[in-house]
Parts: structure tokens; sequence; C-alpha cells
């Protein structure tokens, strides 16, 4: 009787875990799914040129 306590206890705290897995790599994609449809994952420059630095001065 014990063993089968065990068990299904174990079954259970899997199935959280996948649970809780299945959110995070949602939650991931997600994310990157509004950057790609924002355009931020590096269309824009991150620095200014040595040309645009100098003209600024």
């Amino acid at each position: 009787m014990e063993l089968l306590g065990r068990s299904s206890r174990l079954t259970a705290e899997g199935a959280t875990m996948r649970i809780i897995f299945i959110v995070m790599i949602a939650s991931v994609l997600s994310i990157l799914a509004f950057k790609y449809a924002d355009q931020g994952l590096g269309g824009g420059e991150i620095m200014a040129s040595p040309a645009e630095l100098s003209a600024q001065n």
C-alpha cells in the first residue's frame, strides 16, 4: 500500500514539473515572438559609428 502512495506522489510531482517546464518554454517563445514582431532582435544600431560621433563634435 505504501509503495502505491509513493508512486502516485511521484507521478503528481512529475506532472507538476512537466507543466512548469511547458509554461517556461511557452513564455520564452512568446517573448521571442514579440521581439521578432517588433524587430527588436538586432534590427537597429546599438552604437553610433565613428563618423557620426565626429560629426556631432
